[in-house]
């Protein structure tokens, strides 16, 4: 996860283990916000769809340990920000 964190990577994650530190709704309740930190303590904030939230609600579980697979990056140039775009196809296991 140090590499999302730092940027050095592609736009796309082939593989990431962590362990969610929180989790919340969005403003206008259309999606959810997930902060994923792992053994280094590199957290990194993901977004996460409501289909997905449907179908993995353990991942908005403080502590679940989440493991997601071909996960693209969202780059925000102002202010300069990395955000991980997690749908349902990119949730491999949770376990909360």
């Amino acid at each position: 996860m140090q590499d999302v964190v730092e940027g050095n990577c592609d736009l796309r994650v082939q593989r990431l283990a962590a362990l969610v530190d929180r989790a919340f709704r969005t403003e206008d309740e259309d999606a959810w916000v997930v902060d994923l930190v792992d053994p280094t303590l590199a957290m990194v904030r993901g977004y996460l769809t409501a289909d997905a939230a449907a179908l993995h609600g353990g991942i908005l579980v403080p502590g679940a340990a989440v493991l997601l697979e071909n996960v693209s990056i969202f780059v925000n140039k102002s202010p300069f920000a990395r955000y991980l775009n997690v749908h349902e196809d990119c949730i491999q296991v949770v376990l909360s």
